[in-house]
């Protein structure tokens, strides 16, 4: 699966190159995503963002457009994949928030990296695989819906 991951700090290189063992061409850049941004998305199927990147209505319409069918939200602020921005789109969208990892009380902060980077290759081949059902996280923390429609 081709993918961009967005906001991409140092840390979190290695741990996703080793998770991914070379299965899928993710793009690391450590720009956030923004509407200006967005249009590195070109010709992949997934992107990974942070938390605190640009989820406005105009950037997921962009992404939609480019061909965008999965989205990966890691970081440590929730966000709700509810929400009327992602909403809006009348194409097939999935949307993960990995953001529980960050609040588990028996993870080890310097072990949040590899777990975010696990969880993402994680998703990624279950996608690839068409098992977008099957992906299955804490139900408090995680939503997952295959088709998010534009509402009329």
């Amino acid at each position: 699966m081709r993918a961009i991951a967005y906001s991409i700090r140092s840390s979190e290189k290695e741990p996703l190159a080793l998770a991914n063992v070379r299965r899928h061409l993710i793009t690391l850049i450590t720009n956030p995503l923004t509407l200006a941004t967005a249009d590195f998305a070109e010709g992949k199927e997934a992107v990974i963002v942070s938390s605190c990147d640009e989820l406005t209505g105009e950037v997921v319409d962009r992404l939609v457009d480019l061909g965008v069918r999965y989205i990966l939200i890691k970081g440590s602020k929730a966000y709700s994949t509810a929400s009327p921005i992602l909403s809006r789109t009348d194409k097939p969208l999935q949307v993960i928030d990995l953001s529980f990892l960050f609040h588990q009380n028996n993870l080890k902060e310097d072990l949040i990296d590899e777990q975010v980077a696990l969880h993402i290759v994680y998703s990624l081949n279950r996608w690839e695989e068409g098992k977008c059902e099957e992906i299955s996280y804490p139900a408090a923390y995680s939503h997952t819906s295959n088709e998010i429609r534009r509402s009329a």
